[in-house]
């Protein structure tokens, strides 16, 4: 039976379901527009905050089409610094998509790589993934060296293929299989 979210577990993070608690950090870090310039949106609000953590404490994870994002806190001192999420895609139920978002000041410390390698982890043990893919916009760099040093590869390079924040937007995929993951680890 795989393991819950709440036992997902690294040296220095817990990586866990959404709490109440989180609503006001998460608006704050998705609010930073540094943090929002390569995501999918211009800006956030509590109230946004509100209703995201709300929709997610009823969802089940592992669903097809269905993002679960989960909280990234530190051990230390019980902050919450980011997120990162799955979605198991419909048409492939074997095949995951991950994605991930840390507070800028908690960036360069190498929590993402951290709460993401457990993640898979997750998705390629417990729930016996074949395939996990990234996508990260060309000009977000350190997005995409940190799936690099996660070991995926470049899989394609996508041209003007997305519209967002008013221009079109190249896209890079990287993939990584389960037994390149079990090999790695």
């Amino acid at each position: 039976m795989p393991i819950e979210f709440a036992h997902l577990e690294t040296p220095r993070l817990f990586i866990r379901r959404f709490r109440t608690s989180d609503v006001e950090p998460f608006a704050r870090y998705r609010a930073d527009p540094v943090i929002a310039r390569y995501q999918s949106w211009d800006s956030f609000s509590l109230e946004n905050a509100i209703a995201f953590v709300s929709e997610q404490s009823q969802i089940v994870p592992n669903t097809p089409g269905v993002w679960a994002q989960l909280a990234i806190e530190l051990k230390s001192s019980g902050t919450m610094i980011g997120d990162c999420a799955f979605v198991c895609t419909k048409d492939s139920p074997w095949e995951a998509q991950i994605g991930y978002t840390l507070a800028w000041d908690h960036q360069g410390k190498g929590f993402a790589q951290e709460a993401l390698n457990q993640l898979l982890k997750y998705l390629f043990v417990d729930l016996e993934k074949h395939r996990v893919i990234a996508s990260t916009d060309t000009r977000n760099k350190p997005s995409a060296k940190l799936v690099q040093r996660l070991g995926f590869r470049k899989e394609a390079h996508f041209i003007k293929n997305g519209f967002y924040k008013n221009e079109w937007c190249d896209e890079f995929v990287f993939a990584l299989l389960r037994e390149e993951f079990l090999t790695r680890s």
